[in-house]
Formats: C-alpha cells, sequence, structure tokens
C-alpha cells in the first residue's frame, strides 16, 4: 500500500493535538523519510537527529531522548540530587505536574520529597521561593506554561529574578518544558535564550510536536551522562525509537514555524467566546495555545451537554470537564494546533454557548 497519499481524517476537536490513526501516522512517517532520506537505511539516525535539533534549540551541551516524560523528570530531580551531596526534595508549585501527573514516581522510586509552595490559583512567586527554600532543596522546577493555570506565564523580569534567585542559593534549577514551544510569542525571545537560565530542560515529543510518545532530556554533559545510567536502570534504553524521533522531527518543523499562528487562534477564539458567552477565559488573553474555559455550570450537567454536541456533530471542546471548588462551575483546557487551526472562532464560540445553554436547568 502507497501510505504516501494517505492524509489524516479531519477530528472535528478544539484540542489541537488529537492522536491520528495508526494509518495517517505511517503517511506522514513516509513524508518525513521524503526529508530524513538517511534515516531509511539507519534506524539509529533519527534518534541522533532529534537529539542534537533540540540541543540546538535549547542552546544546552548535550541531551537525551527518553521513551516518556515521567522518566525523563523522575531522572532529572534524582541526578541534581546526587549532585547535590544527596538532598532529597525540591520545591515546585502547588500544581506541579510531577505531583499532579505522575503518581509521586520521585518519592516512590528516588526516596524524594516535594516542597509544594505558593497558592495553587497563583503562580509561583519570588516570595514563595525564599520560602521554600529553607528546606535546603536540591532543585527548584518550574512548568512553563502553568497547565493548571490554563497556560498561564510568569513575566519575563519574574522569572529571572527567580532563576537567579535559585543559582544564588546553590540550588539546580529544571524546567518541565513540556510545552515550552508555546513560550516563544508570549516572551518574544528564542528557545535558547528562554531555557538559558536553567540547568536541566524536558520537552515532551507528543504534546506539541505531536509524535506519539517520547521526550527529551537536555543539560550539560555530565548531566546527561548520569541521566543515561539512570535511564537503563530504568529501562529505557530504546534502540528502536526511530519512528518516534523521526515523527518527532517531522512535528519540529512544524510546530516552529505554526505556533505563532496557534498562538493567535486560542486569543481569537478566546475573545470570540468572551464576546458571545456568559463563560470567562484565564488567562484572558490566552498567553500560549492554550487556556481553561470556565463555566457557570454544574460538571455533570456540562459532561452530558458535551456528550449531546458531539453527537449532534458539534465540536469537542476539550478532553475532559475540570471540577471546580465550586459545584456550580466547572472548566474545560482549551488547546489549540494544526487540528484547530480549521475551526472558527465563532463556531467555537456558538459551542460554548449551547453548551451552557443545553446545560442550565
Amino acid at each position: 500500500m502507497d501510505f504516501t497519499s494517505v492524509t489524516a481524517t479531519p477530528i472535528v476537536s478544539v484540542h489541537g493535538t488529537d492522536r491520528r490513526t495508526p494509518r495517517a501516522e505511517l503517511a506522514r512517517m513516509s513524508r518525513a523519510l521524503e526529508r530524513y532520506p538517511e534515516v531509511a537505511t539507519d534506524p539509529l539516525a533519527a534518534v541522533t537527529l532529534l537529539q542534537g535539533s533540540v540541543c540546538s534549540k535549547l542552546g544546552k551541551q548535550a541531551t537525551l531522548f527518553m521513551p516518556t516524560g515521567k522518566m525523563a523528570q523522575q531522572i532529572a530531580l534524582r541526578v541534581h540530587a546526587d549532585r547535590r551531596s544527596g538532598r532529597r526534595s525540591f520545591l515546585a508549585h502547588q500544581t506541579n505536574h510531577l505531583s499532579e501527573w505522575e503518581d509521586e514516581n520521585y518519592a516512590v522510586l528516588h526516596d524524594m520529597h516535594a516542597r509544594l509552595v505558593g497558592d495553587r490559583n497563583e503562580l509561583m512567586t519570588t516570595v514563595d521561593l525564599r520560602a521554600g527554600l529553607g528546606e535546603e532543596a536540591a532543585t527548584v522546577v518550574w512548568e512553563l506554561p502553568q497547565r493548571e493555570l490554563g497556560g498561564e506565564l510568569p513575566s519575563w523580569t519574574d522569572l529571572q529574578t527567580q532563576l537567579s534567585y535559585a543559582a544564588a542559593a546553590g540550588v539546580a534549577t529544571h524546567l518541565d518544558g513540556a510545552r515550552v514551544w508555546q513560550t516563544t510569542p508570549f516572551y518574544a525571545r528564542p528557545l535558547d535564550e528562554i531555557c538559558a537560565g536553567f540547568d536541566s530542560v524536558y520537552v515532551s515529543l507528543y504534546k506539541d510536536l505531536e509524535a506519539p510518545r517520547g521526550a527529551v532530556l537536555a543539560g550539560d554533559e555530565n548531566f546527561i551522562a548520569a541521566a543515561r545510567t539512570w535511564r537503563h536502570r530504568l529501562g529505557g534504553t530504546v534502540d528502536e525509537a526511530w519512528p518516534l524521533a523521526l515523527l518527532a522531527l517531522d512535528g519540529m518543523e512544524r510546530a516552529s514555524a505554526a505556533m505563532p499562528a496557534y498562538v493567535a487562534h486560542a486569543k481569537t477564539v478566546a475573545a470570540a467566546i468572551m464576546e458571545r458567552t456568559p463563560a470567562t477565559i484565564r488567562p484572558d488573553p490566552p498567553h500560549t495555545a492554550m487556556f481553561h474555559l470556565h463555566l457557570p455550570i454544574a460538571p455533570a450537567a456540562a459532561r452530558y451537554a458535551q456528550q449531546q454536541l458531539i453527537e449532534d456533530g458539534h465540536p469537542r471542546l476539550g478532553l475532559r470537564i475540570r471540577t471546580s471548588p465550586n459545584p456550580v462551575q466547572c472548566s474545560i483546557e482549551c488547546s489549540f494546533g494544526e487540528a484547530s487551526l480549521a475551526l472558527d472562532s465563532t463556531l467555537i464560540a456558538d459551542t460554548v454557548k449551547k453548551l451552557i445553554d443545553l446545560a442550565r436547568p
């Protein structure tokens, strides 16, 4: 079968990184092989090319492919702790991804603990950082953008102040940069400048680059050498990772060029929703190619209404309905990428309005 002639079936969804079918992914791989012919005969070439490309974009000495982001994050924390006389704690925001989504692997596998600082509903501040560093932490973790706050980002001045404070205290700085590609329009700076103040950086290969899976960890040469040992210990050395690396290379080309358009589309959609519905947006306007859509309706009613709208052919607004401390409110994480560019902002806003109307008694 000639997979080069196969195209992805459009997915009617606001979420910009919906998974493609295996057939569509094979078509992408076939097209990517035309741009990277060396991969066709050398299964190790794709990973080498990917690591080199990410290394160059982030401005770090070395990089290492990881099969998952969870593995990359825990290894980063472990290496930083071991390099600092075995300090067993790290500082992070209340809603950091390691604590919220990774089953606290750092505690179970590495006997480490998190010092969660700041307000759950606000970005971490320098005051929060100063209060937490009394715990003799090995590492401070920043998530850029902050997913649980709708993709919100600290100002450049605040970020640099915090990084300088941590560095002066002798604490390692780690960036959970799963979606770091989205930060360049907001900061109006290249990735290497954004990442310059961090001792290590993790980037996802599927959240914006739209590979099926995978991650890359970046840092200095000694850091990556230690990370390579831990990757092997945790069973993460994958010799045949070329399909993931090839698709990530393909996605990196598109994401780097198209990210400003993704962010602009998110802002246009947010403005339309604010104008046409009683919903609110966080942050307003969006900082990145995502935002949280806050709805004045109960979660159960919102789930029912969204399912009804999907069955009627309306676009899916997000992957799940998020609860709120207020039982008559909920939110949806909306993410924008290639799959969502074809959806008109008015269509999305009208879908939000119909969702609210259908969910209200």
